[in-house]
């Protein structure tokens, strides 16, 4: 009997002792009083510097005549973990390299966490420009599902482009209308809508070729911003001033689309919905910024729900297409997301089948972007009963 206790008790330590090493090599070195330090860390096929190979990074921006763009990270992210899966493994991010050095802060490590109290950092992921010299160029905090956005915040500071001189530059010819459209949700995203406007219609004066694509994506960033406008007249004259332009395209269709969008922000009769959906496809729907969720939403003014319905299900189908890339998946969700949210003033005015058949087609959507829906779950909290069975709806494979 003593024998048989003994075994079971050392059977016991032995568990726990291996418990106990296991959970040792899941705490971050910060934790344990010692760090491995290492001096390259390669991510997404980048040589990213560390924080102990900081002032090395400086160092070879020197010679290089570059800028050195520094990510502070964290292993207890999230935001952190997608931007490294979904940012960094994107191709077009190794534009970054023709104007800067990378590096990559664990703030995990002590002396991570040194470089992030010396710059008075508070929340992780934080993106930071410097110049060779260590002098600050540019700063921001967060994540932004847009590879372009990165890579316009480096190459902006790079030719020393800033909301005081971005159109004198561009009226100058330093900045072309490829570059305007890069720039324009940089521009959105730090220094506002009418920054973002004013740059697109400087690029499009000062464009002399004649590639439609390039009038038309200008264009269309115009009409997700000029829509929002409730001055009719400023609409008129943005038209007036632009359509001279805008003739260098051959496509006038599309522009006659675009021109009653604008003027009547996106009030369309319903043989117009139908002729827009029926010859443009979702592939162009989705190209005209924030057409698709007021096609939507006016499908449901008008009481065809169905085809409202059908044209959601359709955009969530058009989203698993594997030949996207990132920014155009996420440019795609973000008007998806916006159809389903502008349902919501019309869900009292549909059963309940109605709704759950709403939240079955959003459940169809990958697992990596169902998270994402959860909040418009919230929409039908008031209308629907069984809330968890709403929720469940999307959560379920």
């Amino acid at each position: 009997m003593f024998k048989k206790v003994l075994f079971f008790l050392l059977v016991i330590i032995a568990l726990i002792t291996l418990l106990y090493f296991k959970r040792q090599s899941e705490i971050p070195d910060i934790f344990k009083g010692k760090e491995k330090k290492v001096l390259h860390r390669k991510i997404g096929g980048i040589d990213w510097f560390t924080e102990y190979s900081f002032e090395k990074a400086f160092e070879k921006a020197k010679k290089e005549n570059k800028l050195v763009l520094v990510v502070f990270s964290s292993n207890f992210c999230g935001v952190c973990k997608a931007i490294e899966r979904d940012i960094f493994t994107d191709k077009k991010f190794k534009e970054i390299l023709k104007f800067s050095v990378p590096v990559f802060v664990d703030s995990d490590t002590m002396t991570g966490l040194k470089l992030f109290e010396k710059y008075k950092l508070k929340a992780n992921p934080v993106f930071i420009v410097f110049n060779s010299k260590k002098e600050m160029l540019d700063k921001f905090v967060g994540g932004v599902p847009s590879v372009n956005f990165y890579c316009t915040m480096v190459k902006t500071n790079y030719y020393g482009i800033n909301k005081g001189n971005i159109v004198e530059k561009i009226r100058k010819g330093e900045i072309d209308l490829s570059d305007c459209i890069d720039y324009s949700y940089f521009c959105f995203q730090k220094w506002g809508k009418e920054k973002e406007a004013e740059v697109l219609i400087e690029g499009i004066k000062n464009y002399h070729g004649n590639e439609c694509g390039l009038l038309l994506k200008a264009f269309d960033r115009l009409v997700w911003f000029e829509s929002r406008s409730k001055d009719k007249k400023r609409r008129e004259n943005l038209l007036k001033t632009l359509l001279p332009f805008l003739k260098k395209c051959k496509d006038n269709n599309i522009f006659s689309i675009e021109r009653d969008v604008i003027l009547n922000r996106y009030s369309l009769t319903p043989s117009e919905l139908d002729s827009v959906v029926e010859k443009y496809g979702l592939n162009n729907l989705f190209n005209y910024e924030n057409l698709f969720p007021y096609i939507v939403n006016d499908y449901f003014k008008i009481k065809q729900k169905e085809k409202a319905f059908d044209l959601i299900d359709k955009g969530v189908k058009f989203l698993d297409n594997s030949k996207l890339s990132f920014d155009e998946r996420a440019f795609i969700l973000r008007n998806i997301a916006d159809s389903v949210s502008r349902t919501e003033p019309f869900l009292k005015e549909l059963d309940k089948k109605d709704r759950l058949k709403l939240l079955d087609i959003l459940k169809n959507l990958k697992a990596k972007y169902r998270g994402s829906f959860l909040i418009y779950a919230v929409y039908l909290k008031g209308y629907i009963n069984d809330f968890e069975k709403a929720l469940n709806a999307i959560k379920k494979d």
